[in-house]
């Protein structure tokens, strides 16, 4: 059993990790604790207000800049401010059918109600997490928005005066931000990784593709050496995702979680599943 969760993922490859959390629900029906970064604080945002895994799923495929939320997701010029209208429109949407928390409910509240402990990691002058025992009177949604800002996705997010930017520019795994409340805690690790494969058709999304693999390079030469990160493995969607996508995607999921509970190592798993992708088109035109 977990007392922690730990995890930062990107873009649609959330659904796959929302795969990985839905297998291992007896693994972590117990956990009080959930430390989120970038897309990921999405997750533990659904989480504290008391969603299952099925409606978290349901309510993040509603976010329509939910793909652009990676490292180099979106650079057009008013990407941004495009992305930072749909989450405003997205939390509204989520709050006004969760008749018993408000936008304005704070993080040490969101603990007394549901004692899931929400822990979102952030950059300012030093990457450090928001919580309810560091900034109990912070927002929740604040703390989800200053966790997504992001090269490519959210310029930055200011809460009472301080600006937050992109904590991966520094560490994309950022082990220093797994936060306890008791000595005995075990930590559930979970990171991801994606070779973007759609060919770009301009030079803009050229450059995006070269930004992401860096980023996803920069990942798992950080986890690497620890066996104890869950590597999910998934193919990046640049656009809206379809149902036939999601459920690929929490396949996907469903199988990197059995790997982890058999002891096997993931790493190269995404090697094996563009292979697989390039068998089934070879098939395809040779049955035409």
């Amino acid at each position: 059993m977990y007392s922690n969760i730990f995890m930062i993922c990107d873009g649609s490859l959330t659904i796959d990790v929302m795969g990985f959390l839905k297998h291992m629900e007896q693994e972590t029906k117990h956990s009080v604790i959930w430390t989120g970064g970038g897309a990921a604080s999405l997750v533990v945002f659904l989480k504290s207000l008391g969603f299952t895994y099925d409606q978290i799923v349901d309510n993040l495929l509603k976010l329509d800049s939910l793909t652009s939320l990676v490292f180099g997701g979106c650079i057009d010029l008013n990407a941004s401010r495009d992305i930072n209208e749909d989450l405003n429109d997205w939390f509204n949407h989520i709050f006004s059918n969760k008749k018993l928390f408000n936008k304005d409910i704070t993080l040490k509240e969101i603990y007394k109600m549901t004692k899931i402990f929400p822990n979102f990691i952030v950059y300012d002058e030093n990457i450090t997490s928001l919580n309810p025992v560091s900034a109990p009177d912070f927002k929740l949604k604040d703390c989800v928005m200053a966790s997504l800002t992001d090269f490519g996705s959210l310029e930055h997010h200011i809460i009472e005066n301080t600006k937050y930017t992109s904590f991966s520019t520094f560490d994309v795994y950022p082990y220093s931000q797994n936060f306890t409340l008791k000595d005995d805690s075990k930590t559930l690790y979970i990171a991801n990784f994606s070779i973007p494969t759609h060919k770009p058709y301009s030079y803009l999304e050229t450059v995006q593709n070269s930004l992401q693999k860096i980023y996803f390079q920069r990942v798992k030469k950080c986890v690497e050496d620890n066996l104890d990160v869950a590597l999910v493995n998934g193919f990046i969607h640049g656009f809206d995702i379809e149902e036939y996508e999601k459920n690929k995607s929490l396949e996907n999921g469903k199988l990197h979680a059995e790997m982890f509970l058999n002891g096997e190592d993931t790493r190269s798993k995404m090697i094996e599943m563009i292979e697989e992708v390039k068998n089934q088109s070879y098939t395809k035109i040779k049955t035409k």
